[in-house]
């Protein structure tokens, strides 16, 4: 029904499916990639058969143990926490920062040719270093040309 109202809508730029659907696992990782995936085709089939030309976002059910047919107007819109709860952010450890993003880069934007966008990211320290993280985690971003 939502499709149906904004189908003819040109300011709407994108559908979100489902918000962090690992957040959700009852299963077996998967077990459960499968039934998101299910869930995705469907979503998108109805959508596409309304709106052809929205773009949908689809966020990964589990890292490493996803499959879903690629087709249409598909973004790939995992989240980006690593080292974000650390008490205090250390500028060498962007290593790692940058490691985390091309593991989702090679699965979403290489291996699947899909385009890729951060979905959510933050840093949650306790001190200023906080400001360094996220400057870190958005020049990668841009090194990599991610949404």
């Amino acid at each position: 029904m939502i499709t149906q109202h904004y189908a003819n809508e040109t300011t709407i730029g994108r559908y979100d499916i489902l918000n962090e659907p690992w957040m959700y696992m009852t299963t077996s990782p998967a077990d459960h990639a499968v039934n998101v995936a299910s869930f995705y085709l469907k979503a998108m089939k109805s959508i596409e058969e309304v709106a052809p030309n929205h773009i949908l976002f689809l966020e990964p059910a589990v890292m490493n143990s996803y499959s879903l047919p690629i087709k249409g107007n598909i973004v790939w819109s995992p989240h980006f926490y690593p080292l974000s709860s650390d008490s205090k952010y250390f500028h060498e450890n962007v290593t790692i920062l940058e490691a985390g993003l091309f593991t989702k880069y090679r699965q979403f934007a290489i291996d699947m040719a899909s385009p890729m966008w951060i979905g959510e990211f933050g840093a949650f320290m306790n001190d200023i270093s906080y400001r360094e993280r996220l400057q870190d985690a958005t020049n990668l971003f841009d090194k990599y040309q991610i949404g």
